[in-house]
């Protein structure tokens, strides 16, 4: 009797797993929640965004959390030089770059509210945004990145 209970019980939790699995869209499955912010940023996740300098320049609104970083991707077919600005409607919002990733794996930073630097290798780059957390207290709100690539 306890055998087909186990049985029992297995199968309808393993039909639970096959139904809660089956019904989330691809890009969720894959941990990414796709959803376009404005024309050339796209987010990937929570603190994740895309970046598309189809153009060589992109402009996008962001809203951050209070202690939270943003995360900000883009790629490079060859060298170039970064412009990165960070605008905000509170003039003593603490927030700045806080680091350029290299495609690489080395980093560089911290920086401020602009940023520029020469890019010498192809690849994918990101640039964290956060709070300076030697100065200043914790910031939530709205900003305004704006990135060039001069090649």
């Amino acid at each position: 009797m306890n055998m087909r209970k186990i049985i029992i019980a297995g199968s309808i939790l393993f039909s639970l797993f096959i139904i809660a699995c089956s019904g989330k869209p691809k890009a969720e499955k894959q941990g990414r929640s796709v959803e376009k912010t404005s024309a050339g940023v796209e987010k990937i996740s929570r603190d994740t965004l895309a970046l598309s300098l189809g153009k060589g320049f992109v402009s996008g609104e962001v809203q951050k959390e209070e202690r939270a970083n943003k995360y900000f991707v883009f790629k490079t077919d060859g060298p170039g030089k970064l412009s990165a600005k960070l605008i905000s409607q509170d003039t003593m919002a603490n927030i700045r770059f806080t680091q350029i990733f290299f495609p690489d794996g080395s980093a560089d930073g911290p920086f401020g509210r602009t940023l520029n630097y020469e890019l010498e290798q192809a690849g994918t780059y990101t640039l964290s945004v956060g709070e300076n957390m030697m100065a200043g207290e914790p910031w939530t709100g709205s900003f305004t990145i704006t990135v060039e690539l001069e090649k």
